[in-house]
Parts: C-alpha cells; structure tokens; sequence
C-alpha cells in the first residue's frame, strides 16, 4: 500500500499553462461580479443575484465544452452541464435537484408576493458559491489550463472591491455578543439557545466600492475607521433596541391575555420567559440600504471643487503653498473640461 505525504497544499496541475478563450473567461467574470454583489443584498435582490451565478457559470461551462454557447435556455445548459461533466458534478455532490429547488425559489422570488426566509438565502449561497468553485476547477482541467491563473485572470476583472476593516467591525460585535450570551448562559442556562438569540447572525453589513484607492482609503484612514466602527455600533443598538421593545410588546401581550388563576401561578419573569419562547420575538426583518454614486453627471467635479475649498479654513488657505496643490490641479482638470 503506498502512503502519500499530506502537504499543506495539493500540486497544480497544467501549472503556468493557459488556454482558456476569453469568452469563457467574461463569462465567469460576470458570475463573479454577481456573487459578490450578493453579499451586498439581501431577500429577494440577493436571490436574482445568485440565480445569475448560477446561470453564467453554466455558460461558461457549455461555451468551454462545445465552442460557443449552444442555447440560452437555463433548463438545457443543465442538462448540458451533466451531459459533459456528470460524473465530477456527482463526486462533488452537485445534483439535478439542488438546480430545480432554487430556480423555482427565484421565480417564485421574482412573480409571486413571497420574500426568501434567512435559511433560503443561506442555502442558495452556499450552493452558488460551491458551482462557481466547481466551475472554474473543471474548466480549467478541461482545457488543460493552470486553475490558479484562470482563477486570478476572473478575479481581476471584475472590478468590484470589498472593505476588510468593516468586516472586522462586525466580527468584534458578533463576538462580543457571543460573549455576553455565553455569560448569560452559565448563570441562567439554555447556553446554546441564547446564542443562537445573536442578532449577529443573521445580519449582514457590506461595503465595496468599484474604485481600489477608494476601499484602500477606507481600510487606512483612522478617522474614517473611527467613523465605520460607530455606524456598526449604532447598527447594534437600533437592533437591541427594537428586539427589547418587541419583548416588551410581547410580554404586555401575553400578561393582559391572563384569567386571574394564572396570575396567581405565574410571576413576571415566567411571562417573560414565554414572551421569549414566541416564534414572533425575533421573527422580525430590517433593511437599511446606503449607498453613494458620483458616477454621473461629469458637471459636479467643479461643485465639488467648489465645496471643498470653501470647507478649508482661512488660515490654511492663506499659507503658502507649493506651485500645484491637489486642488489647483483639480481646478485646472475642471477648467480643461469646461473648454471642450
């Protein structure tokens, strides 16, 4: 029997070769560019985002496999995908089922009054995540290209760039939350109950912008960090704030509905522990969206000039400064434009 070494990283094969067309590759770009949008959206929106994954990576499999893409009918380009790659698809465990459940959990997203539950969106996520994955790997092997490269040449052009300090905001909060149910737990028991009570894991906070230098700045600026850490923050407390109003509305719920036997038999903190136990305590969605896009119109580059400089206090304007200060270029750009 042999006995392989275990390595902490397997060999790539086909390494440094490349061969993947390039309509492949726009292919898997987009179902990337929509993976990563859905971690910015939620319900119904995070639903249509993931669905366009799971629809471009299969063209981009079909295009691999017979040159060009042969339809644009989802349900074929299923067929196709295990009519070319079954067997992996199979070891992988990616079946017929997992596709028809959330290709009708779309449409239903999409043509009826139904709003996708919490575990929905999970499972649909991790799913699309694990075809993508699958997608890129077999694609590769196919056309004897390195999957690392085919990987990194997608990435790059997608053009979307994620914030890693908001992300480590939210995990301190997740955490400290964690903590506090855990604390709760050993004194009063149900460990396990209280911190699934985490609002933390069921929310979610994103920002990306379609700029690096301006993710970079996020990430690097202490102010703007200080600023970020607060809006987490005050994020959390409007959601404590609302789950202890809705336990309150709860408990006044269930304490007016008491015949005077029960009142007897049954202290505050039992009508409290009940209004806890309702299915509608925590059973509650909240959305806040925010976003910013100075794409267009091009007019407001000299406004903002304009606004800028006006914010800089007198004694800073009056100092003397080098030839070509940012905002003289920036005035300058604007005065170029205006000539055209």
């Amino acid at each position: 029997m042999k006995v392989r070494r275990l390595r902490r990283e397997w060999p790539t094969l086909y390494k440094g070769k490349y061969s993947v067309p390039q309509p492949v590759e726009d292919r898997l770009a987009v179902a990337e560019s929509h993976l990563l949008l859905a971690e910015g959206a939620m319900f119904n929106a995070k639903v249509d985002s993931l669905y366009l994954v799971i629809d471009n990576t299969l063209s981009a499999i079909v295009i691999a496999r017979e040159g060009a893409l042969s339809t644009r009918v989802h349900q074929k380009k299923i067929e196709k995908l295990f009519k070319h790659l079954g067997r992996r698809a199979n070891i992988r465990r990616i079946e017929r089922k997992h596709f028809d459940k959330f290709y009708a959990l779309w449409n239903k997203c999409r043509y009826e009054l139904y709003m996708p539950t919490w575990l929905e969106l999970k499972e649909m996520s991790s799913f699309t995540q694990h075809l993508f994955r699958f997608g890129i790997t077999e694609i590769a092997r196919s056309m004897k290209s390195d999957e690392v490269l085919l990987a990194n040449k997608v990435h790059d052009s997608v053009g979307l760039f994620f914030s890693d300090t908001i992300g480590e905001f939210v995990g301190e909060v997740h955490d400290q939350r964690q903590e506090e149910a855990e604390e709760a737990g050993e004194v009063y028991g149900s460990k396990l109950e209280r911190k699934f009570l985490n609002p933390w894991l069921y929310a979610d906070v994103t920002l990306f912008a379609d700029r690096p230098e301006v993710i970079r700045t996020v990430d690097t600026d202490a102010r703007i960090n200080e600023m970020l850490r607060g809006t987490v923050k005050s994020w959390d407390e409007l959601i404590n704030r609302i789950q202890w109003k809705n336990l309150k509305r709860l408990t006044s719920k269930i304490a007016s509905s008491r015949t005077k036997e029960s009142v007897q038999k049954e202290s505050a903190q039992d009508v409290v522990s009940r209004a806890t136990e309702d299915p509608d305590f925590l059973k509650f969605r909240l959305a806040l969206t925010m976003v910013f896009d100075s794409s267009e119109p091009k007019e407001t580059l000299g406004f903002w000039a304009k606004i800028i400089g006006m914010s800089l206090p007198k004694s800073v304007q009056d100092q003397r400064k080098p030839a070509r200060t940012p905002w003289e270029n920036l005035a300058e750009h604007q005065r170029l434009f205006e000539q055209k």
